[in-house]
């Protein structure tokens, strides 16, 4: 029996560009993103205006019928986009918050709980690293892991 090697391959390998590679196929393929959260998601827009802002995604929550908004990061997170994922949140009056990036520190997934806590469940904020793997010479899979 051949087996193959599952190879971990660089998000911006896969995705070269945030804005036009990553975002728009986030959009069309929600289902893997719903599949990790554990909920019925429904992006509706990408790009979306928050005030003089632009919002990655917008859309539903269906299972908690409430405002869903996703911030997409292809890098490690950082603390400008934690300060963007709460200016949207706010904006947009959004029950479910994801924050996509490549590998949360401790401090971000801290800094996630936090707001979890103080939101008393009017709104839930989520960490989801992004990956992407394949296996031989197959087409790469994306690969999303819950952090927060």
């Amino acid at each position: 029996m051949k087996l193959s090697k599952l190879e971990v391959l660089d998000p911006r390998s896969v995705w070269l560009r945030e804005a036009h590679d990553f975002t728009p196929w986030l959009l069309a393929h929600a289902d893997a993103l719903g599949e990790v959260l554990g909920i019925d998601v429904e992006p509706t827009a990408n790009e979306h205006p928050v005030g003089s802002f632009a919002l990655d995604l917008i859309g539903r929550d269906l299972t908690n019928d409430c405002v869903l908004i996703v911030e997409n990061q292809l890098t490690a997170p950082d603390h400008g986009h934690l300060g963007q994922i709460v200016t949207y949140a706010a904006g947009a009056d959004a029950g479910t918050v994801v924050w996509m990036a490549t590998a949360f520190r401790e401090e971000h997934r801290q800094a996630l709980g936090w707001l979890n806590n103080l939101s008393e469940g009017n709104a839930r904020f989520f960490g989801v690293e992004i990956g992407a793997v394949r296996i031989a010479d197959s087409p790469p899979a994306p690969l999303f892991k819950l952090s927060v």
